[in-house]
């Protein structure tokens, strides 16, 4: 059995020529006409067609691949809304696209059939650049991670601690730079090097070290007290 023709449209702002939503259809020209006629749906979409026919325009459409077979509909969808976004565009889709939402976890099988359908296929250069752009401010976190710290964040936002999880809070901190360790913690360090075998380039630095202590102790020790003959 052959599998129907799909296509991936996008439909574009005729105000700014800006691409404003990503989808898939098996029959477009019908597809086009469901969005304009979408009198009950209450999402961002549908918003921005109705704005555009008060203003006594609709949106424009333009059909950017095509293909056969589902899992391929599936990946060339998220493909490109995930294009689009990753270069600055506004979309009004409420979804990643392949009929999922974002966060949903993936089996390994789809995760295969991500993998296949998207090898060989090359990205765009400014697509690359701008994955390596959000990785390096991410600080190498993921989207997930720091949208959970954010909510975090946010709900600590003027929440009194008590006196417990403040001491939790300074013993985390402990020895992380502005934060010396205190002096149990200084002599738990040393109990649990003692007896370990130091190397040549350790024993250097702490030579060196005493060195420069002794000389400063010594000077300190012979320079005249003043008023004194």
């Amino acid at each position: 059995m052959t599998s129907k023709k799909w296509v991936i449209y996008v439909l574009v702002d005729p105000r700014n020529e800006v691409v404003r939503y990503v989808g898939y259809s098996y029959r477009l020209s019908r597809r086009i006409v469901e969005h304009l006629y979408e009198k009950n749906e209450r999402t961002h979409k549908a918003n921005w067609i109705r704005t555009l026919r008060t203003l006594g325009m609709i949106p424009q459409h333009r059909v950017i691949d095509s293909g056969y077979g589902e899992s391929g509909r599936w990946a060339a969808e998220r493909y490109w809304i995930f294009y689009y976004r990753s270069i600055g565009a506004n979309l009004t889709n409420g979804t990643d696209g392949g009929d999922g939402a974002p966060g949903h976890i993936k089996s390994d099988e789809t995760r295969a059939k991500l993998s296949a359908a998207f090898k060989g296929k090359p990205r765009p250069r400014e697509v690359i650049v701008r994955a390596m752009e959000t990785k390096r401010a991410r600080g190498g976190q993921t989207s997930k991670q720091l949208a959970a710290l954010q909510l975090i964040s946010q709900g600590n936002i003027g929440r009194k601690r008590s006196a417990e999880t403040l001491h939790r809070m300074a013993e985390v901190r402990i020895g992380k730079p502005g934060h010396p360790h205190t002096p149990e913690s200084r002599r738990k360090m040393s109990r649990a090097r003692k007896g370990k075998p130091k190397s040549a380039e350790t024993r250097a630095k702490m030579a060196a070290a005493a060195k420069s202590r002794y000389a400063q102790e010594g000077q300190s020790m012979f320079q005249p007290s003043a008023g004194r003959n």
